[in-house]
């Protein structure tokens, strides 16, 4: 397509010269090259608006998430990058984590009863910390106003750090999209380290981290 531009352009500026050569000296048998030049300009310039046409409608258009499944707008947040794909913002009544490319797309916990899952939360792995006492709360995935999924962070060590809860008390494996939550909300960046001490671990590799 590149190549179809320049000899198109080639062509209108050698038109335009022999057109001004013309009008200085009107005896010189120009007419019938100029005419040449102009139709294969404009075959040149109607091939390379065709070719352009044709590969537009060949790349994929990115689905919106309006248009998007519950599945895969799970996907979606799973796939996404927390430093990089959404904002959060931390207040005295909630925390919010929005979608940087769509905001109705966002996850959302509140500092009250309706968020607290347990306040007194106890499984081995989370109370094993110098402040061993440890609570679990619901963070929500709304689109608009529909919510989509409920997921339970875990605030261990005084709320040091919010870990994603595992499988169960002995199957210490994480789902990836729990991990990806807890990442987007990981405040002080101590989310992978306070895992590793927890003994907790993800069931699959290639978690955007970033």
């Amino acid at each position: 397509m590149r190549l179809l531009k320049a000899l198109s352009f080639v062509c209108v500026v050698a038109t335009v010269m022999l057109a001004v050569l013309w009008y200085f000296n009107p005896n010189g048998n120009y007419e019938p090259i100029i005419v040449a030049l102009g139709a294969i300009s404009a075959i040149l310039i109607t091939m390379s608006q065709i070719v352009h046409k044709r590969r537009s409608s060949r790349t994929p258009k990115r689905k919106l998430l309006s248009d998007m499944s519950h599945q895969e707008i799970l996907e979606v947040v799973k796939g996404s990058k927390p430093s990089l794909n959404w904002g959060v913002f931390y207040s005295e009544a909630d925390d919010t984590a929005v979608f940087k490319s769509d905001p109705n797309l966002r996850i959302e916990y509140k500092h009250d009863t309706s968020s607290l899952h347990s306040d007194d939360f106890r499984e081995k792995w989370a109370n094993k910390f110098p402040d061993p006492h440890a609570s679990s709360h619901y963070y929500d995935l709304y689109y608009g106003a529909t919510r989509l999924e409920r997921f339970i962070l875990v605030h261990v060590d005084g709320g040091r750090a919010r870990l994603p809860l595992p499988e169960s008390s002995v199957d210490l494996e994480v789902e990836e999209i729990r991990l990806k939550v807890a990442l987007i909300f990981d405040q002080f960046g101590t989310c992978r380290q306070y895992m590793e001490r927890a003994g907790l671990h993800v069931t699959t590799e290639g978690v955007a981290l970033a």
